[in-house]
């Protein structure tokens, strides 16, 4: 059970990563509005809105096909002896981005 909830918690990673990428973005853009014209812009929401319904499309995408394939291939390292927490965070993490890309195109 430790490894598919590592699975789990790696492929809904990606989605944060997305929502927190747009996020700090979105705040880094209202801090140069406010130093440059001294004025509060309302459009690091529209960034963050961006980054919400990324990270929405990205958990779509990536985690159920992370999940279908990380699983069986967990299993088969662990049967060879090569299944470690890194192992299975790294490759949940790629598997999920590979998706990502992939079905992006």
């Amino acid at each position: 059970m430790r490894i598919f909830r590592a699975i789990i918690v790696s492929s809904l990673s990606i989605p944060a990563l997305v929502f927190f990428v747009f996020l700090v973005t979105g705040i880094i853009i209202q801090l140069v509005e406010l130093v440059n014209t001294g004025d509060l812009n309302r459009s690091w929401l529209g960034m963050t809105y961006a980054g919400a319904v990324y990270a929405y499309i990205s958990l779509l995408i990536s985690t159920l096909p992370t999940i279908a394939l990380g699983y069986p291939i967990s299993l088969c390292a662990e049967k060879y002896g090569y299944l470690r927490g890194r192992v299975v965070l790294i490759g949940a993490a790629i598997i999920g981005g590979f998706f990502w890309v992939l079905l992006r195109q």
